[in-house]
């Protein structure tokens, strides 16, 4: 005859019965766990794509939205090196004609009681290196308009466009005074002349530019469109960065919209939208086309929108049209990757195409493709 269980061993018995079958389900929970975190890695961490040449192109420009290489992005830096970060978008750029974007910090090469920090929440800096790095990656130029590049002063200005001099790296609205600010930078490219302007409409005290006075060039169209039709009239493609809109608002406002179409109808063939720190969308808009935000490329913020980035590849083609490729991409450790995780790019597209027609843009190979009439351009270069 059996003995009877007290309540008590009854409880013990059933405890180690359940502890055998938790241990099994831990060791599955971990298994899962493990297959997907190898999973998360092979989307989000794809190898540098290969340089295409596209065939019958005869002009390619690449361009991306902020650039910061400070902050935490230093700490990425000093572990990794600065190449890493542009390690799986730099075929990107060495297939380009012209490469541009916005650098979002001031450069500091003196002791700190060489500079004036602005009376503001978040400023930014870094050395020299990621001046260098974007020239080793093919730049042309870059865009120092807007609310950053001033953080540490007239001396941090000075001492980030003497190291872009020292480099050989061009650059747009910024400069040692209102005329350098103003300037329009002018390429000649396989043949073409190709300018590019920068304006911030985000503004900081002090750090406009004066006559006599080391700033940023604002947004003032009553100054902007002349220089946009000066720069039409003078080269055959116009490209205008503008550090514009509200932070973290991926709806373009209609003021912007406005100042948008006057640019163009000055002559802009692209404008180049950046400081929301996400992806806006892309307007066509009299066959130009308008980047209101291309959202962050190098930078520290962690949380998701701020992580999908696009890197847009432009060519001119023999027949005149000018397609643009917009690649999809996502922010890791501050290193910007070609995504092939379809939910994420179908994220970005969305963000990207939201409130456009259909018609504007078809999806082809893992991109976004935007193609419109750039015939005039390449009359304009016949001309010349």
């Amino acid at each position: 005859m059996s003995k009877k269980l007290t309540f008590q061993e009854k409880y013990l018995k059933t405890l180690k019965r359940q502890k055998k079958s938790t241990n099994k389900h831990v060791w599955i929970a971990l298994l899962i766990l493990t297959l997907f975190i190898v999973g998360f890695e092979w989307l989000y961490s794809p190898s540098a794509p290969e340089a295409e040449q596209k065939e019958g192109s005869t002009f390619r420009a690449s361009f991306v939205g902020d650039m910061m290489f400070g902050r935490h992005v230093t700490d990425v830096r000093d572990k990794n090196g600065t190449d890493y970060l542009f390690e799986n978008v730099s075929p990107y750029f060495q297939s380009s004609d012209y490469v541009t974007g916005n650098f979002e910090n001031a450069v500091t090469l003196g002791e700190e009681d060489a500079y004036t920090e602005t009376d503001k929440a978040i400023l930014l800096r870094s050395n020299e290196e990621p001046i260098e790095a974007l020239k080793a990656n093919n730049f042309t130029n870059i865009n120092l308009a807007n609310n950053h590049t001033m953080d540490y002063g007239e001396q941090g200005l000075l001492d980030t466009t003497a190291s872009l001099k020292q480099s050989g790296l061009d650059y747009v609205g910024a400069g040692e005074d209102l005329g350098e600010a103003e300037a329009i930078d002018y390429q000649e490219i396989n043949g073409m002349t190709v300018a590019t302007l920068g304006v911030t409409d985000v503004t900081v005290p002090g750090f406009r530019a004066l006559e006599f006075g080391a700033g940023v060039a604002v947004s003032d169209l009553d100054s902007v469109l002349p220089r946009v039709k000066e720069a039409e009239e003078n080269a055959d493609m116009v490209f205008v960065h503008i550090h514009w809109g509200a932070e973290y608002d991926n709806e373009p406002h209609p003021r912007q919209e406005e100042m948008a179409h006057a640019i163009v109808d000055a002559g802009a063939d692209v404008i180049i939208g950046h400081h929301p720190h996400v992806l806006s969308p892309v307007e066509v808009y009299d066959d130009s086309v308008i980047f209101y935000s291309l959202g962050n490329f190098i930078f520290d913020q962690g949380w998701s929108r701020t992580r999908d980035s696009a890197l847009v590849q432009y060519d001119l083609m023999e027949d005149g049209t000018g397609r643009f490729e917009i690649n999809p991409m996502r922010i890791r450790e501050a290193r910007p990757s070609l995504t092939k995780n379809p939910y994420t790019q179908k994220k970005i597209f969305m963000q990207l195409t939201r409130g456009q027609p259909d018609d504007n843009y078809t999806e082809e190979n893992g991109k976004l493709v935007i193609e419109v009439d750039h015939s005039d351009i390449l009359k304009e270069q016949k001309a010349r």
